[in-house]
């Protein structure tokens, strides 16, 4: 059963907000998948966030995935959270 995200909201993902450095749109190719939670966690082996996947990216590949059902503006940050991904941030 996956978790009800209808009560994520913009203030609580706030925190994951990625640092200046590499908060900038990615100069390199990428692609936006919007699916399922489900299917975001198979592709994320680790939990996040509210111990679960929002999203996640694999940057060699240049593909973000990011949770479909979330609040728009919700799932807005989460794509600029893993767009940093892109552009080389880890934590």
């Amino acid at each position: 059963m996956m978790a009800d995200l209808s009560g994520i909201t913009l203030a609580m993902v706030m925190s994951l907000a990625p640092p200046v450095q590499y908060d900038y749109e990615p100069v390199v190719p990428y692609h936006i998948s919007y699916t399922s939670q489900q299917r975001v966690e198979e592709l994320c082996p680790s939990p996040g966030a509210f111990n679960l996947s929002l999203g996640c990216t694999l940057p060699d590949l240049g593909l973000i995935y990011v949770v479909k059902s979330l609040n728009p503006r919700v799932r807005d940050f989460i794509v600029r959270h893993e767009k940093a991904h892109i552009n080389g941030w880890k934590h």
